[in-house]
């Protein structure tokens, strides 16, 4: 046995956006960008939060959880580079084939379009 412990990578709960409040004031308050396969709308706040929308168009609901997913990995894995921001992300087009290749290069699209990136310090 490995005397090092795995590194906790998951997705803590109070990164995910939840209650109609919040919802209100990103649609309301925040702005939006859009891609071709999805689009996301944020504003900036005190701590990082996201939520993932798929809409029925998507497809069937095994389709839009696995579409979820995916989403909920590629924001995880790549959380660290994002700022301060309630960001909601929406699928809403269905397409032929959403794999997570195509997804992650959208969403990487989509965050620096935002200007969500955190920006590294030069040394």
């Amino acid at each position: 046995m490995s005397s090092q412990q795995p590194k906790n990578e998951r997705l803590p709960k109070n990164e995910i956006l939840r209650g109609k409040k919040c919802f209100e004031t990103v649609f309301s308050g925040g702005d939006v960008v859009f891609g071709k396969i999805m689009s996301i709308r944020f504003i900036k706040a005190e701590d990082r939060r996201a939520a993932f929308a798929v809409s029925k168009k998507a497809g069937n609901a095994v389709k839009r959880n696995r579409i979820k997913r995916l989403l909920r990995e590629i924001y995880r894995k790549n959380r660290q580079q994002i700022g301060n921001f309630w960001i909601v992300f929406i699928v809403s087009r269905k397409q032929d084939r959403i794999n997570f290749t195509s997804l992650q290069e959208e969403f990487l699209h989509l965050i620096l379009r935002a200007e969500l990136v955190i920006e590294k310090e030069r040394s």
